[in-house]
């Protein structure tokens, strides 16, 4: 009973740690500098163009999951794509689960919180999706979503994938970028940061 007590606060005192260096970093990049973004050549990517990939596992550390998102050019055209995806929950009976989303950027020192990416025929782009996978307050794990659906930013098309994963209610999601993965993720409140 003790140790459940002693790993519920730890949770607890991990989440509050990384609610502080959120709001600090948000400071820092509001005041950082960097390079510009570029605006892309090709079109934006049409929905029927990218085939949405997740892996049927997540990483987690200190109580949160952190899930990769992947958007493959399946055209034969090259096309671009921007800014934060919309992500939703479903539950097994196909019911939207009520979550809040936070958008987080990968750097506080740019001027811009994300850049156009150019996807050409069988590359990709991705984002990473996080959130906590425990629910500290009443000490136990949180309902699990079955289902995932994302929506590009200015389409209307949703994307599924099948996913067994947990939902506690807080999403946190960053922009897009070039490659199937985000290999500069090193662990919350580090390289992820706040954006209003």
């Amino acid at each position: 009973m003790f140790a459940t007590a002693l790993t519920a606060a730890a949770v607890a005192v991990g989440l509050a740690l990384f609610a502080v260096a959120s709001v600090f970093d948000h400071g820092m990049m509001k005041r950082g500098h960097g390079r510009s973004a570029t605006a892309a050549s090709a079109p934006r990517c049409r929905g029927d163009q990218l085939r949405l990939s997740a892996p049927k596992t997540w990483d987690v550390a200190a109580g949160s999951l952190l899930e990769p998102f992947t958007l493959t050019n399946v055209s034969h055209a090259t096309c671009s794509v921007a800014g934060w995806p919309t992500v939703r929950l479903v539950d097994a009976g196909g019911r939207a689960m009520r979550t809040r989303t936070f958008r987080y950027t990968y750097s506080n020192r740019v001027k811009v919180p994300f850049w156009v990416v150019t996807v050409h025929p069988g590359r990709a782009a991705s984002f990473n999706y996080f959130a906590s996978d425990w629910n500290p307050i009443a000490n136990r794990a949180c309902p699990n979503a079955r289902r995932v659906r994302v929506r590009l930013p200015a389409q209307r098309r949703w994307f599924s994938v099948v996913l067994k994963i947990p939902a506690c209610g807080t999403l946190y999601v960053d922009p897009l970028i070039a490659g199937r993965t985000d290999g500069r993720w090193g662990g919350v409140g580090i390289q992820h940061f706040a954006h209003p």
